[in-house]
């Protein structure tokens, strides 16, 4: 089982002492803008176990991601595969995601984190391609996307799991293939250690 660790944060399996920081960040609404509507402390619950079931049968996942010094929770960063049963585009697929408590927004925690997570899964599980999501309006995570190095492909959704009168129904697809990561980075500047 995978606990990746970078510079400032480590992203590991779910604990039970990151249950009230996850349901408070997803009860704001400004970290759920972005989202149909915020999270009930049940439906919170119940995406905890779902997540940490897919790390115990995998190995990753979406991890409970804190910081390095003082442990603090900041967020769920990670990887999801999508089998051939999900209806969203490209899949099966692997997708990378991220969601950040508000006060620790703008200090890059998301793109480290992010950057993690696509090292691991070209470099360890040599993964041909990640993908992610966002709904259009998102611009703060479309910007992480590109500093990820992963481009627009220009394929807008509906996505299927949203309400048809949703104000965030429309998403955006992006995508980094593995041979672009492995060319865009040769030689690492920054460490993952996996323990």
């Amino acid at each position: 089982m995978a606990t990746l660790h970078t510079a400032r944060l480590t992203l590991r399996r779910w604990q039970p002492e990151d249950h009230e920081p996850f349901i408070a960040m997803n009860l704001d609404p400004e970290v759920m803008r972005y989202f149909p509507s915020t999270y009930t402390r049940e439906q919170s619950l119940e995406h905890i176990s779902r997540m940490n079931a897919l790390i115990d049968a995998e190995g990753w996942g979406f991890w409970s991601a804190s910081t390095r010094q003082g442990h603090d929770f900041i967020g769920v960063i990670g990887l999801i595969a999508r089998d051939h049963t999900s209806p969203l585009p490209h899949a099966p697929c692997v997708e990378v995601g991220w969601r950040v408590a508000q006060k620790h927004w703008r200090r890059g925690y998301a793109t480290e984190a992010a950057l993690a997570s696509l090292q691991y899964a070209f470099e360890h599980l040599h993964k041909a391609e990640i993908v992610a999501f966002t709904a259009i309006q998102n611009t703060p995570s479309r910007k992480v996307m590109e500093k990820l190095g992963m481009h627009n492909l220009q394929e807008d959704f509906d996505h299927p799991n949203v309400p048809d009168h949703s104000h965030v129904k429309r998403h955006c697809v992006y995508k980094l293939t593995r041979e672009e990561w492995l060319n865009a980075h040769p030689s690492p500047s920054y460490t993952v250690d996996i323990s």
